[in-house]
């Protein structure tokens, strides 16, 4: 008896337990951090230490809902972009307190959602609380004061990056959108209506800054009659009284924008960031040495030497930038000697430079060729800095001290040549601190002096104390025979009785001066 084909076995049914028990994965994941291990992870494909998942369609769904019922999209506008994540995430929560705080929600019952930053002026939230996303977006638009400024905020619901895209390419079409790039002053006073002429009629001018506050001019943006799309122009030269030809670049959606530099008329292909990588690239995950070292907080010019180090792969030489260490810490002991409050740091922008292997313009560093000078250069002296020369010769010792050293007169007439120093060490190369030997330091008076400084218009300025009787000096404490580095900071601490915040730069040169005791013990 012939067989016929066999029906395909029935798709299982989906029972209502089985969708609610889908729907509480999304809520564990996102509300308790729980990552379910049983869940379906997709058909996995790819080549090398690279793969794709692509995921169940019905479990993805189900994701989606969920996240688009409980999550807002928050838009930081203007100079709220500015804000650090710190403020950012207590703004969040406090228009989160703001819609517990009516009594509709219950205490017991109620937590905070949880923050993503997903870039500087957007910020995604995650209610626990449907009720409170739903009032979220409902606000639509908020202000809030923060010190004297006004910052503007937009609750948006969320979307899936293919919504969004789908979203920013409906609004393309029916906005067309023209940016002046790096407006020319002379060709601002003239933009708008050359615009307008150029292209189509001007229906809105975005502000030309973001923030109100620091008025600057870089780009701006025109929205213009979308009928006008087909007068696009890619350049406006405009010629002045004074023979002078301005050029005023000017771009659109269908512009090519890079994705790294988020720059206009290049790919991410064509970056020069991409054939600068090789020489300034950082480490993956390391700090930024953007702006200025000495406003970083968290970077120290003397860092700013890694840049090459991590290019190269080795740390270069640079014998001036140990130099100029030493010489700074010789004009501390000068400026104690003399009473001076306190003094400015004026090489501070010199010294970055040195410590980064690159002289200033105009100068010479150790022996070498430096930019802007002729090529015949003075050769390099052996002498050493000031703070190490005062280090060696800068007092009378006893012989228990300085066993085994031997110092030419400052006044000889062999002295610009001589090298002073231990007998049998190198000095021209290594700028390291003459060590005592062994039980030499006992009997001596051990203290520290913190050089405590600060930044004030445009200058790292050295901080003194004034004692009760108007006396102005830095402070100096007793300290143990071998201090570390925590018990320093905590006796810096302590001698300032913790009227300021302090930062601890333990990654500079800390020179050890032997000097005799005032009351010549």
């Amino acid at each position: 008896m012939a067989r016929g084909p066999r029906s395909p076995p029935a798709a299982p049914v989906e029972t209502e337990e089985d969708n609610e028990r889908l729907r509480e994965l999304p809520r564990r994941c996102y509300e308790d951090g729980i990552m379910t291990a049983s869940i379906d992870p997709g058909v996995m494909s790819g080549e090398g230490r690279e793969v794709r998942f692509k995921v169940n369609r019905r479990i993805d769904q189900v994701k989606i809902s969920w996240l688009k019922e409980h999550t807002v999209t928050i838009i930081f506008r203007d100079g709220a972009r500015f804000l650090s994540r710190k403020v950012k995430e207590d703004i969040v929560r406090a228009f989160e307190d703001e819609r517990s705080a009516d009594g509709t929600l219950n205490p017991a019952t109620f937590s905070r959602g949880r923050v993503k930053v997903e870039s500087p002026n957007v910020v995604s939230y995650v209610a626990k609380n449907a009720a409170i996303a739903n009032w979220m977006v409902l606000k639509g638009r908020d202000e809030i004061t923060i010190g004297s400024t006004r910052y503007a905020f937009e609750f948006k619901p969320w979307l899936t990056k293919a919504q969004l895209k789908a979203q920013r390419q409906e609004e393309d079409d029916s906005v067309f959108w023209v940016i002046a790039i790096q407006v020319p002053l002379d060709a601002f006073f003239y933009l708008e209506v050359q615009i307008a002429r150029a292209i189509g009629p001007v229906i809105r001018v975005h502000p030309a800054e973001q923030d109100r506050l620091k008025p600057v001019l870089i780009n701006i943006k025109f929205e213009i009659d979308p009928v006008a799309r087909p007068n696009m122009r890619d350049k406006i030269w405009v010629d002045t009284c004074e023979g002078d030809s301005l050029e005023v670049k000017l771009a659109s959606a269908e512009t090519p924008r890079c994705r790294r530099c988020r720059a206009f008329f290049h790919t991410e292909v064509e970056c020069r960031r991409n054939r600068q990588q090789g020489l300034y690239a950082y480490p993956r995950g390391s700090f930024s040495l953007a702006g200025d070292p000495a406003m970083n907080m968290g970077v120290h010019p003397w860092m700013l030497h890694l840049q090459q180090q991590w290019a190269s792969g080795f740390a270069p030489y640079n014998a001036s930038s140990m130099q100029s260490g030493l010489q700074q810490a010789g004009a501390t002991s000068a400026a104690m000697r003399n009473g001076t409050s306190s003094f400015r740091l004026e090489d501070h922008q010199q010294s970055s430079h040195q410590r980064m292997g690159r002289p200033p313009t105009g100068t010479t560093t150790g022996g070498r060729q430096a930019v802007g000078t002729p090529e015949i250069s003075t050769p390099r002296s052996k002498t050493i800095g000031l703070g190490k020369q005062r280090r060696l010769e800068g007092s009378p010792l006893t012989s228990s001290v300085r066993n085994g050293e031997w110092v030419s007169p400052p006044g000889s007439e062999n002295s610009q040549n001589t090298v002073t120093g231990t007998r049998g060490t190198k000095t021209t190369r290594r700028r390291t601190l003459v060590a005592l030997q062994k039980g030499q330091l006992q009997g001596l008076e051990v203290r520290i002096l913190p050089l405590l400084c600060t930044y004030a218009r445009k200058n790292l300025w050295m901080v003194s104390f004034m004692d009760p009787e108007g006396t102005q000096a830095l402070v100096n404490i007793a300290s143990p025979k071998q201090p570390m580095p925590s018990a320093i900071l905590s006796l810096i601490r302590t001698a300032n009785r913790n009227k300021f915040q302090i930062r601890w730069v333990g990654d500079e040169l800390m020179v050890r001066l032997i000097l005799d005791h005032p009351d010549q013990s």
